[in-house]
């Protein structure tokens, strides 16, 4: 995977079609960052993680410190726009994430965290050393797409 730029913070950012990707599709627009992005197929939808729909990316970390995961997405509806998203393997059963809602423009949102309709954190912080890291978005809702994804440094 390439990191494809530095945000206008130095963050790392990187293309969401980039990813080590399995059951995700890969589609063409003229508004995605790059000309493509990714989407969960019709009747890709999953209620758990699952290695069979899931996109992959390795962030290079070069200051230890707490960061928000920032992307690029578009969700058709409020029933259209969630992943589960880990960091590094965790949290086990993944953050709940329910993205933004534009059907036809990708909008900037934070992975939150969100159970039985309750948000638990928004945005999700995770402190991260330097090295290494491995970023997972999981399949929950088809018809939800993933643009790019940024690592943001707090503070």
């Amino acid at each position: 995977m390439e990191l494809i730029r530095e945000a206008d913070c130095g963050d790392p950012v990187l293309e969401a079609e980039a990813g080590a990707l399995t059951g995700f599709s890969i589609r063409e627009d003229d508004l995605a960052s790059g000309g493509q992005y990714i989407v969960v197929p019709n009747e890709g939808g999953t209620s758990s993680i699952s290695d069979s729909s899931v996109a992959r990316y390795e962030f290079l970390v070069e200051d230890a410190g707490v960061y928000q995961i920032e992307c690029r997405v578009r969700a058709p509806s409020g029933g259209d726009n969630s992943f589960w998203v880990r960091v590094d393997g965790l949290p086990v059963d993944g953050y709940l994430w329910n993205t933004a809602t534009s059907a036809e423009n990708f909008v900037v949102d934070q992975v939150n965290h969100v159970t039985g309709g309750v948000v638990l954190e928004d945005p999700v912080q995770v402190f991260l050393e330097s090295g290494p890291h491995l970023i997972e978005f999981y399949q929950r809702e088809d018809g939800t797409g993933l643009d790019s994804i940024a690592l943001r440094r707090q503070g």
